[in-house]
């Protein structure tokens, strides 16, 4: 039931980053956290501009935003946590209803967070649950929740979740989660050295291949052991992406070589005659044969507009990788820095989240968070 949410203006639907925490685990500040290449809280601003109608920043001292320079709003009360920063945000929304993220989501997905507004209603807060585990710090917060959060703090209570018992929490679960992404990802917060670096790991940055028209894409890898099921997961991952509106091309690695056409065909006598290419054009498609020792960057090169190239092979070349694994082997690239994914139906000790052969809309919104996949008008 993927949403995709797009605010077009008119409302009050008013977001509020949760920026008063010290970071003093991780021994820095969060606000200046810098992952996949972008300052974390300048890229949530950005993806937030998209679906809400007013940004803000609330609780510490204040930043500056980088050059968004969004509202900041002080915690009404010093040292009461994120609780007290929902509080503050809430004494001064808009609307019924605000959204409210910590600083430190490195894949923050801002269509989420919008689906989450959406799905409000008559609920006084609307949270994400999944493995036994609520998301307070991605979540959706009413006025109404005010008197209730009042109360606890007033009691010295600073969870966020002590007062859900007193208002109508509406809990979202995880199979709508993974529609948006693996909840390992989507809900990582920053709080120590080793999450930032799982994070910087996952965000990449990864290398992006060249198209015939100069273009840039996205690249992923679909790798594994012969019969592992490469070829099916490829299928069900092209299916799920062009469902949400992407545009695939994809790139078979046949170890083996292979035959493009039958033996003593037209195009066949036109390629052994020595021509150095020979395209084939009818019934809707176009066939390319070329001489030469490819990689995957050099067939990348000869295809046309998309916004994904999907690649079923080539595990010794440095792209990202999606590892289809089953077996007593082993998997092939369970230590590759660009791994970014597993897929199996038993048990893996890998850093990097993994999904069941038949979870291809979980997959698909898992590249779509860590490659930064965009949509256009292709």
């Amino acid at each position: 039931m993927f949403v995709e949410i797009v605010r077009s203006g008119g409302g009050d639907l008013d977001a509020y980053i949760l920026v008063g925490g010290e970071g003093s685990r991780l021994g820095q500040d969060k606000t200046g956290l810098v992952v996949g290449g972008h300052n974390v809280l300048e890229h949530m601003l950005t993806v937030m501009a998209r679906h809400f109608d007013r940004v803000s920043l609330v609780g510490g001292q204040g930043v500056s935003g980088g050059g968004t320079a969004p509202e900041w709003i002080p915690d009404r009360s010093p040292r009461l946590g994120p609780l007290g920063g929902i509080q503050a945000g809430l004494t001064h929304t808009r609307g019924s209803h605000a959204f409210f993220a910590a600083c430190d989501l490195a894949f923050f997905r801002g269509d989420f967070a919008a689906y989450l507004a959406q799905e409000a209603g008559d609920s006084d807060a609307v949270v994400p649950a999944y493995g036994g585990f609520l998301e307070p710090l991605f979540a959706v917060y009413g006025r109404s929740c005010l008197p209730a959060i009042g109360s606890v703090l007033a009691r010295g209570e600073r969870r966020v979740s002590a007062f859900f018992p007193h208002v109508r929490t509406r809990l979202v679960p995880e199979e709508v989660i993974r529609e948006y992404g693996h909840p390992a990802v989507l809900f990582l917060n920053i709080n120590t050295p080793e999450d930032l670096a799982r994070a910087q790991r996952l965000a990449g940055p990864h290398p992006r291949g060249r198209l015939a028209t100069g273009d840039q894409v996205p690249v992923v890898s679909v790798v594994g052991r012969s019969h592992a099921g490469k070829t099916r997961l490829a299928v069900l991952l092209i299916h799920e992406l062009r469902r949400r509106g992407y545009r695939v091309v994809t790139v078979k690695h046949a170890a083996g070589g292979f035959q493009f056409d039958r033996p003593g065909s037209d195009t066949q006598q036109h390629f052994a005659a020595g021509a150095a290419a020979v395209a084939a054009v009818g019934a809707g498609r176009l066939g390319l044969i070329e001489a030469g020792d490819f990689s995957l960057s050099g067939a990348i090169a000869r295809l046309g507009p998309c916004h994904l190239v999907l690649a079923e092979g080539f595990k010794r070349e440095d792209w990202a990788k999606v590892e289809v694994w089953r077996g007593e082997a082993g998997p092939v690239c369970g230590g590759d820095a660009r791994l970014i994914a597993g897929v199996t139906e038993g048990t893996w000790s890998v850093d990097v989240p993994l999904f069941l052969p038949t979870e291809a809309a979980g997959l698909a919104a898992h590249l779509e968070l860590i490659l930064q996949l965009q949509r256009d008008g292709m």
